[in-house]
């Protein structure tokens, strides 16, 4: 049934009306309250972006063999996902269910650019010895900028549809939302915010 009212006397009277049911059910059946609640469900995409964080500082860690670019890494992930909240806040798009898939999303290509960048400032830093850093990674930016900036704007265009669809689509206008904003502003974190991590070592 459809219900309009207070939510403590709605509560109260579906209590009521589900021990009648149960009542009435033959032997082996019964009926059950199924509740959604909002603050589980970010609970369980919290745990979720633990864990593949988890899972990324262990893979950098051994890509690079280095803990300090690992944890540079870790940093940057919820710097890039700053895109998505100004994405919500700006548009006026509501955080439901696809919003939150988008933070894991995000999180997973904001780190392949990141990586793919890390790697090519290490292999130029053994080859190029007599480079500076900062020189070094702005070859390296230069060099894996294109492959970048190709998928954030492949996976755009995948997401658009979605957007066309209207703030009426519970689930998938809320992804694309956010995952477009937080693609489009980890391009921001790889070319200014990035460097700023991984040399600060280097200019000391």
């Amino acid at each position: 049934f459809e219900y309009l009212g207070s939510p403590r006397f709605g509560s109260k009277h579906l209590t009521a009306c589900l021990d009648t049911l149960r009542a009435e059910l033959p032997l082996g059946f019964t009926a059950e309250r199924r509740s959604y609640s909002r603050d589980k469900q970010a609970r369980e995409i919290t745990a979720l972006m633990g864990l593949a964080v988890l899972l990324i500082f262990f893979i950098c860690s051994v890509l690079f063999e280095s803990l300090r670019q690992a944890f540079n890494i870790i940093l940057l992930i919820p710097i890039s996902c700053i895109g998505i909240f100004l994405t919500f806040y700006w548009f006026n798009v509501r955080l439901d269910q696809g919003g939150y898939v988008s933070f894991l999303l995000v999180t997973g290509l904001a780190v392949n650019g990141l990586i793919l960048v890390i790697n090519e400032y290490n292999y130029l830093r053994k080859r190029e010895t007599d480079w500076s850093p900062v020189q070094l990674y702005a070859t390296a930016i230069r060099h894996k900028i294109t492959p970048i900036v190709l998928t954030v704007i492949s996976t755009a265009a995948g997401l658009i549809p979605f957007l066309l669809g209207g703030r009426n689509e519970v689930f998938w206008h809320a992804l694309a939302a956010g995952t477009i904003g937080g693609l489009v502003f980890s391009v921001i974190v790889i070319l200014f915010i990035s460097p700023v991590f991984f040399l600060r070592k280097s200019r000391a």
